[in-house]
């Protein structure tokens, strides 16, 4: 991308986001098992977030009897979409129907279900299928 698109999405970004963690405190977290994923706990912790959204392996193989004890719950982005999805399906059908426009004209072929199942969101790719039939 040329400068200004990366510029726009930074941007965009920025204004997307309540607020940034810029100060935590490094704390361990038992059953990590890769040290470089501390700082998203500490991160979590320092920002009093509600929830992670990972695929981190890491994350997502801890134990309840740790991850009970956590501040935040852990969900893969599957999760988290099927959660939107129960919580404003209409919601949710108003974006499958917006995605579908934009991409059918740039590609009448794309299968917006299969493209989530593509990136590990195979449970919500049925709940788009199941919009887009409706």
């Amino acid at each position: 991308m040329d400068g200004g698109a990366v510029t726009a999405l930074a941007d965009n970004l920025r204004r997307s986001m309540s607020e940034r963690i810029d100060e935590f405190e490094m704390k361990p977290l038992a059953g990590l098992s890769d040290r470089d994923d501390l700082h998203v706990h500490a991160a979590a912790i320092g920002g009093s977030v509600d929830m992670l959204l990972t695929l981190d392996t890491d994350f997502l193989s801890l134990p309840d009897s740790i991850t009970d004890a956590l501040p935040y719950e852990i969900l893969t982005p599957d999760s988290f979409l099927v959660l939107v999805d129960d919580s404003g399906p209409e919601y949710v059908r108003e974006v499958v129907d917006t995605q579908w426009e934009y991409w059918r004209k740039k590609d009448p072929s794309v299968d917006l279900p299969q493209r989530l199942r593509e990136v590990g969101c195979p449970i919500f790719a049925e709940r788009v299928y199941r919009h887009q039939r409706n």
